[in-house]
């Protein structure tokens, strides 16, 4: 007699082992393809967070460069209002510059004549009686 089981009770015994290995590989298959969908499933919830995110920042960028853009406007139009008012107060100086120029020549003019009447004025006194 044999120690060893039977045949037909290895064979049974390998068949419930076999059965019970594949249905293992069976339910981790299913495991993981759940798993990977899950897995998806987060994912694609992450990329539509990220992207409604970047579309967020996008808008208060766009916004706020809008609010740039109009203040920018306006800066450049005072600057064209100090410029037109800078260009009418280069206008009056040179005007006013002008004018000085005309009244220094005047004032010339008047010392040659004050120089000519103070050379008569003298000459009239040296040729008057009892001057010495």
């Amino acid at each position: 007699m044999s120690t060893a089981p039977r045949l037909e009770a290895r064979v049974t015994a390998l068949e419930r082992r076999q059965i019970m290995l594949d249905a293992h590989v069976v339910e981790l298959s299913e495991d993981t393809a759940t798993s990977i969908k899950d897995l998806s499933d987060d994912m694609k919830a992450s990329f539509k967070q990220l992207a409604e995110y970047q579309i967020k920042t996008e808008q208060q960028l766009e916004a706020r460069f809008n609010l740039i853009d109009a203040r920018f406007n306006q800066v450049e139009a005072r600057l064209d209002r100090v410029e037109a008012r800078l260009d009418q107060m280069d206008a009056r100086l040179d005007r006013v510059e002008a004018r000085l120029e005309r009244v220094e020549a005047r004032l010339d003019q008047m010392d040659a004549r004050f120089d000519t009447l103070e050379r008569l004025l003298t000459q009239v006194l040296e040729r008057l009686p009892g001057a010495s």
